[in-house]
């Protein structure tokens, strides 16, 4: 991600729409003894986290993890904000059954004085293995006008209405010609607090870009995104390059870019996708 001056004034819209979409409650958990404090985040087991099949949908569960680890590595550098500046998402292969609660632990690997560093565990409150694990590091911003957390943190899940106008995101991966890229207007609803496009729908953008391409049958195993600047203005375009890695895998290089910023290049993803 860029360096810490770049970022603008505080976005007034509607709060965190990304949790609506997806049902979110974060919960902070207490410290035990010298750990750091730890964020839980639960949502639905449903779509837009589930495809069909029951397989997990790598593109929203990034949007989960950014939020749930985002803000991990947030409470650790308060007063500061953050910035997500890589992600990288390992999902497994096995099905998830319609139903029940996604559970996603937060734990926080390191804090810095210019970054931070968390981990994230996906997995149901009955199965002690983890279904997906994310990796995320976050760059410090200074934004005078945006105030601290209260702690412990306790956020339910908005309410779902805030959440409807990203359901169209669902449909990026099958909406249009497989050769053509995804693109989407930057409208307020896909921005964070700090204006600028949500880092976890950077991640669904990369994720249909290369679902498009590859076909329906597949789907995502790894996703490994790379920030560079911050989207501000939109449209946004993610185009894929695939290619046989293997079989029954391929990889990806998606390229996304702020069309309407003299079309730079935003961030930069590696996908791995799979066949069933």
């Amino acid at each position: 991600m860029s360096d810490e001056g770049s970022i603008g004034p505080r976005w007034e819209g509607p709060a965190d729409p990304v949790s609506a979409w997806l049902g979110l409650a974060l919960e902070e958990e207490p410290p035990a003894g010298d750990a750091p404090a730890a964020v839980i985040g639960r949502a639905p087991a449903s779509p837009p986290l589930l495809l069909a099949g029951g397989r997990l949908a790598a593109g929203p569960l990034a949007a989960l993890v950014d939020t749930v680890g985002g803000m991990t590595c947030g409470l650790a550098l308060q007063p500061d904000w953050v910035v997500t500046s890589t992600l990288t998402l390992l999902v497994g292969p096995d099905p998830w059954p319609e139903g029940g609660t996604l559970v996603a632990r937060g734990g926080l690997l390191h804090a810095g004085r210019r970054s931070a560093a968390s981990q994230v565990l996906l997995g149901s409150p009955e199965a002690p293995e983890a279904s997906a694990v994310a990796l995320i590091s976050s760059a410090r911003v200074r934004v005078p006008t945006l105030s601290n957390r209260p702690r412990p943190l306790r956020r339910p899940a908005p309410e779902p209405e805030l959440g409807r106008p990203l359901a169209a995101l669902v449909d990026l991966a099958t909406s249009q010609e497989r050769s053509e890229p995804v693109r989407v207007e930057l409208a307020d609803t896909l921005r964070n607090p700090l204006g600028i496009l949500h880092g976890g729908l950077t991640a669904v953008l990369a994720d249909a870009a290369a679902r498009r391409l590859a076909g329906p049958s597949w789907t995502v195993r790894r996703l490994s995104l790379r920030y560079l600047v911050p989207a501000t203005t939109g449209p946004v375009r993610a185009r894929a390059r695939v290619r046989p890695a293997g079989t029954g895998a391929l990889t990806a290089q998606v390229e996304i870019v702020d069309e309407g910023h003299d079309a730079r290049q935003v961030a930069t993803a590696q996908v791995t996708l799979a066949e069933p």
